[in-house]
């Protein structure tokens, strides 16, 4: 008969601190350290009284305990997950079955909410080699301008932008305000290449492990360095450079790297201008921006910066629809159109009915505000003669939902997730987006 203490540790998986787990059940004991193995044993000759056989026959063939068909608890746990998850083929996490079922009754309400006339709204989005299209319905309903998602799938062709589909489809396009105020940034920001490649070399440096822990001696703000597809991480870098200046100056191994004199002037005065641009693109991405202060906005900064006009002006190149443009804006501000620019926008006329035309009052006191308020208002004498569906005066200028919509989907498709189907992904994004369509009562058909 073999001692007590290997017939123990063979059936007993030892948790610490006194405590067992038998392996054949999974039933608990304890059984403190220095008092033997009565406990232990007891358990097995009261619930497995074949103990001995089963020992015997493991020690004769040299096989471990699982080749009987026990595992531990925890290995049971994990093989049922993944049981689950590659026989179903679902994401690691997925809502209720009844709460998929929703999304249908869900779409339902969003049709019919659409009506007849609705825009579409799409933006492209690569997340590694896979690249998506979302798709929302833009409608005007209670008064206000509703967007709702419609679809959000993988695209064989990423090529095919937002001018190219718009064309295929024969339809005007109006496009991404906020694209186009980035493209003008860049291209001020050309003749000041030099001073920040210099800065973001400084922040590369002070990143490194021995600079970093020398900076944060004399200052707790972290160097930043720029993002080459974003401006706006050019702003922030030149912010901190000139607040942890003095602080740089301490850190000896990098003194060869700090701008001269002149060079700082130049980014001082270049700081005060991104200042203004940044305001300007903040606005940009406010809900209630209208296609008339987005033509103010830009119409007052090609005044201001003459190398962004080429971007900004009306009939700019980048510009896939320029008569449909204008047309939406004198809309705006109830301005007669011609004959050749009401064939534009016919599918928006409608029968006359009374509307208020109120305006919601402007607050902040930055260079964007003033263009707003005191700028440019591009009215005529003449009042519009044809009415037009309220849509026509709320069409987004910018994608910006859009771009929400993917930065939440980068939470979603973690390195974890990376197979996850995309027709689960859309339906996770669909009913979030549209969460105020769906409630309790919508899963009494699913049950």
């Amino acid at each position: 008969m073999a001692p007590n203490r290997e017939i123990c540790a063979f059936f007993f998986e030892d948790k610490g601190q006194g405590d067992y787990r038998c392996q054949l059940c999974g039933t608990p004991r304890k059984q403190q350290a220095g008092t033997g193995y009565s406990n232990l044993l007891s358990h097995l000759n009261l619930k497995h009284p074949d103990f001995e056989e089963t020992y015997d026959t493991s020690l004769a063939t040299a096989t471990p305990l699982s080749s009987f068909g026990f595992v531990s608890e925890a290995a049971k746990c994990r093989y049922q997950w993944l049981q689950w998850l590659v026989e179903r083929n679902m994401p690691l996490t997925e809502v209720d079955d009844p709460l998929t079922r929703c999304s249908k009754s869900v779409g339902v309400l969003v049709e019919k909410e659409l009506g007849e006339l609705f825009g579409l709204m799409w933006d492209g989005w690569t997340h590694g080699t896979v690249h998506y299209v979302g798709i929302y319905g833009v409608c005007y309903v209670g008064g206000m301008r509703r967007e709702r998602l419609l679809s959000l799938s993988p695209l064989d062709d990423g090529s095919r932008d937002a001018d190219r589909i718009a064309t295929l489809l024969e339809l005007p396009l109006v496009g991404c305000a906020s694209h186009r105020y980035n493209l003008a940034v860049n291209r001020y920001l050309a003749s000041y290449e030099t001073e920040l490649t210099a800065v973001n070399s400084l922040m590369v440096q002070l990143r490194h492990v021995n600079n970093a822990a020398e900076l944060a001696k004399f200052t707790d703000r972290k160097p930043v360095k720029r993002n080459i597809t974003r401006w706006s991480s050019t702003f922030e870098m030149v912010c901190r450079y000139k607040e942890i200046r003095d602080s740089i100056r301490q850190v000896d191994a990098v003194e060869e790297f700090i701008p001269n004199g002149s060079t700082h002037k130049k980014l001082l005065a270049l700081l005060e201008q991104l200042k203004k641009l940044d305001s300007v693109c903040k606005t940009l991405q406010c809900e209630n921006t209208s296609m008339v202060d987005v033509r103010v906005l830009f119409d007052q900064v090609a005044d201001d910066y003459s190398v962004m006009a080429s971007h900004l002006h009306p009939t700019a190149k980048i510009v896939h629809t320029p008569v449909f443009d204008s047309d939406l804006v004198k809309i705006c501000n109830n301005t007669k159109l011609t004959a050749s620019e009401l064939r534009a926008v016919q599918r928006f006329v409608v029968e006359p009915t009374a509307t208020s035309g109120k305006r919601k009052e402007r607050a902040a006191s930055n260079y964007a505000s003033e263009i707003l308020r005191g700028g440019k208002q591009m009215r005529t004498a003449g009042a519009a003669t044809v009415s037009f569906h309220e849509l026509a005066k709320v069409v987004p200028p910018t994608s910006n939902t859009v771009e929400r919509l993917f930065s939440q989907c980068k939470l979603v498709l973690t390195p974890q997730r990376t197979c996850m189907l995309p027709a689960n992904i859309e339906m996770l994004a669909f009913l979030r987006v549209n969460r105020d369509l769906w409630n309790a009562a919508s899963l009494i058909t699913t049950e």
